[in-house]
Parts: C-alpha cells; structure tokens; sequence
C-alpha cells in the first residue's frame, strides 16, 4: 500500500513512502542530486523525518562526495608521477 507520493519537480526531487507486508514503512528518496536513498522504518512519522533529512542533506552530500573525487584524483596523479599505472 502506497502511503505517500510526492515529486518536487521543480528540483527534480521525490521520495515514496509504502507500507510493507511486513508492518514497515519502505522509503525512497530522491534528492537534487539524483542520489537515491532508501530506508525501513516501523513509524511512519520516523519515515517522515528520514525523507525531510535526507533531501536537506544533499548539498553536504555531494560537497562529500566531490572532495572525495578530488582527493582520489590527485592521489592517481601522484601514483603516476611515480610510476604506478592503473
């Protein structure tokens, strides 16, 4: 059973709530991002507060998620200015 169902189109964001055969609540989120998260949660307010956390999570995410892709850049520069190859 489908609980909720929200798309924020403006931002490309959305996130599903569904109540599961096994008495929990299936979250999908989506954020700005496109970066899916999901989650089970027995409560549905707790379900709630996960979609509203993670969507006002995105920006800390992908600033993450970009200085990792940095550091792991300049850590292949520095193999190969030592000769390691990949």
């Amino acid at each position: 059973m489908i609980i909720c169902v929200k798309t924020l189109k403006n931002n490309n964001m959305n996130y599903t709530i569904k109540f599961t055969n096994q008495g929990s609540f299936k979250v999908e989120v989506t954020d700005k991002y496109g970066v899916v998260g999901f989650g089970h949660f027995s409560k549905k307010q707790w379900a709630m507060e996960y979609v509203v956390s993670y969507l006002s999570s995105a920006d800390k995410r992908k600033k993450e998620r970009d200085d990792l892709h940095e550091a792991t850049l300049k850590c292949i520069e520095l193999d190969k200015k030592r000769g390691i190859n990949y």
